[in-house]
């Protein structure tokens, strides 16, 4: 909207303060230039003018490269969003740059392609229709199109299962994720890689090894395993599909392309969630026979569940002893313990312990504790 009459006096007037330094005019002075036509008429030389204008163009440019550097950081973080909802949909590089082809082509922000299903429609049939008018139908750059578009379609709503959920398939395994593999025989060959690609086919696997190394891998059936984080360790049986060598300046990798499988074996181990703590904590009490002896241990609680603790501490006591284990979390708690194992560590014994006949109060105020924190899950 423009300013007219009265509103654009003022905004005249108030710009004119704005720069009114440069002009060496006071604020009194304008005032009496804009009051009336009788005011007092001020000189403004040629000079002044052009420091004006100079002054306004820089402070145009100023405000244009703010704009920009705003934008630029609101692209930067929708791309990264839009990375990882790819990732989880695991789309390929080509996709992700059609998918970019049309959000730069329309205007829009990455991230609304992949949230808005009638938006995306949209824009790939203003695409189809624009590829037809240069291509045929049953040209190459047609059906590269129509494909990885029928692709992005059918996992637009999928979503990987995040840290801590099940996994049934190997395609919801993230990129990055670190595994080995090996043989089920008397001589197991391990390999230790990471995945770099993954789509709805297959998956790569890049260790540190040559291609020579890795022949007896080669057209046989192999086993996988790997942790999901905050979950559970995982295995499964695949294929090798090929080798491929990759030279780099530090050390010569082989990409593994490898089969997916929808039988995963989830390898729970422990029955509690387990996190890491640096709580202080003291044994109280050694029971021998249903007697309980006084005593004061300092411990330090290094991680603790629903069902025990590893503790650290200056004094040994022997497995299968039972103690009373103090530590304060919401309130002080004192609990029953079973010394399960003892090892030396340097200069100190670090002992795993099993709660024993552990109240209901005190099993909640565990648990909340370690819902709480379970992104320091052992």
């Amino acid at each position: 909207m423009f300013l007219k009459g009265e509103s654009m006096k003022r905004f005249i007037f108030l710009f004119c303060i704005f720069f009114g330094s440069v002009f060496g005019v006071s604020p009194q002075e304008f005032s009496q230039m804009f009051s009336s036509r009788g005011g007092a008429k001020v000189r403004i030389t040629f000079d002044n003018i052009l420091v004006f204008i100079f002054l306004v163009i820089i402070t145009f440019i100023i405000i244009k490269l703010l704009y920009i550097l705003k934008n630029y950081k609101i692209y930067k973080r929708d791309r990264e969003k839009f990375l990882q909802m790819a990732e989880e949909r695991n789309m390929t590089y080509h996709q992700i740059k059609i998918m970019e082809t049309l959000a730069k082509k329309n205007n829009v922000f990455l991230t609304q392609l992949l949230t808005n299903k009638k938006l995306f429609n949209e824009l790939v049939v203003k695409e189809k229709k624009y590829l037809r008018s240069k291509f045929s139908e049953k040209s190459k750059i047609f059906l590269d199109f129509y494909s990885n578009i029928e692709y992005i379609n059918s996992v637009f709503y999928k979503k990987k299962p995040a840290p801590g959920e099940i996994i049934h398939s190997s395609r919801d395994i993230h990129i990055g994720t670190r595994m080995i593999i090996y043989k089920k025989s008397k001589e197991p060959y391990p390999v230790k890689g990471i995945i770099v690609y993954m789509d709805n086919n297959m998956f790569i696997l890049q260790v540190e090894r040559k291609k020579s190394e890795l022949s007896p891998l080669m057209n046989e059936k192999v086993y996988i395993f790997f942790t999901h984080e905050n979950d559970a360790s995982y295995e499964f049986e695949a294929n090798i599909l090929d080798f491929k060598e990759v030279q780099s300046k530090e050390k010569t990798k082989t990409n593994m392309y490898i089969s997916h499988s929808d039988n995963l074996i989830r390898r729970q181990r422990r029955k509690f969630i387990r996190v890491r703590t640096n709580i202080a904590g003291v044994i109280t009490e050694e029971i021998f026979d249903d007697t309980k002896v006084p005593t004061s241990i300092k411990v330090t609680l290094i991680d603790i569940s629903e069902g025990g603790a590893c503790i650290k501490t200056d004094v040994p006591i022997k497995v299968n002893a039972l103690v009373i284990l103090s530590f304060y979390l919401e309130n002080m708690l004192s609990i029953t313990a079973k010394i399960l194992h003892i090892k030396p560590s340097e200069n100190n014994y670090i002992m795993h312990l099993e709660f024993v006949n552990m109240d209901e109060s005190a099993k909640y105020i565990v648990r909340k504790f370690v819902n709480e924190h379970s992104q320091r899950r052992v």
